[in-house]
């Protein structure tokens, strides 16, 4: 016994100048003390065979004491096998149950919604969202604003003060410009103006401040910008700035999110 203790701490030693120190010390000799104990229990049961061929070879007769007592030693370890061979089988037998603490409703619930945040800012946004649709719309009507701006006639338009009797030459100039004016606001209104009114009123739903874009879509001012040709026509706003109808109706898109609803920066 005292040399199966003696070699598992040493064992316990090696296994801890081994690891460098990673692991403690009374974990290594934890391991090393079972490794002693199985050690000592194969020697013991080798040990009961061995004994009774020693003490029948030997010259010295046992006494009927030590015989009781070796019986009593082999029967308590016939008994210690058999008992932990029958709970080997009624815990191989047996439910494992596993019991799980109930988590706290407050830290599922945030949990939850932490969850869905994130499933907002990272979906992919919509090709018909309110804001690409304004951004879409904004583009079109760009596109065709300059189109209409390239091939405008000469800008002349009537002056009954400085030019009450225009020449039939100025008369025709006249007759053109206003002529292609009048063209460009039909056109608005068949291409772009229903869709314009009904993107805005939708910010409206929201409560974002439209200003006056539904106005300014039936008083035809986009086209106006395309006939005068000038993106920043001066309209003026509450703050002082000069915008084009255009250029505030493009802006509207930067106060919704991915979803159409107002965005609130505290």
């Amino acid at each position: 016994m005292t040399s199966t203790l003696a070699g598992a701490v040493a064992g316990a030693l090696t296994d801890y100048f081994r690891e460098h120190g990673q692991s403690s010390f009374q974990g290594a000799l934890f391991n090393g003390s079972i490794g002693a104990a199985i050690v000592f229990i194969l020697y013991a049961c080798v040990h009961l065979v061995r004994s009774v061929w020693l003490e029948h070879t030997s010259e010295k007769q046992g006494t009927t004491a030590q015989g009781i007592g070796g019986g009593l030693v082999v029967l308590a370890l016939v008994m210690a096998f058999g008992s932990g061979g029958v709970l080997a089988y009624w815990d191989a037998q047996s439910n494992i149950t596993l019991k799980i603490p109930t988590p706290d409703t407050s830290q599922i619930r945030e949990l939850a919604e932490c969850e869905a945040k994130y499933a907002s800012l990272t979906k992919k946004e919509s090709d018909t969202s309110l804001r690409r649709r304004t951004i879409k719309l904004a583009d079109e009507i760009l596109e065709w604003e300059q189109e209409r701006y390239e091939h405008h006639p000469q800008y002349a338009y009537p002056d009954k003060q400085n030019d009450p009797n225009p020449t039939p030459e100025r008369q025709a100039l006249i007759n053109a410009c206003l002529k292609y004016d009048g063209e460009t606001y039909d056109q608005f209104n068949r291409k772009f103006k229903e869709q314009w009114i009904e993107i805005v009123r939708k910010y409206e739903l929201e409560n974002v401040k439209v200003g006056t874009l539904v106005n300014d879509a039936e008083q035809n001012h986009p086209a106006q910008d395309a006939s005068m040709g000038a993106q920043f026509v001066p309209v003026q706003m509450d703050n002082g700035n000069y915008f084009s109808a255009l250029s505030r109706f493009r802006e509207l898109a930067y106060h919704v999110d991915a979803d159409g609803h107002r965005i609130d920066l505290h």
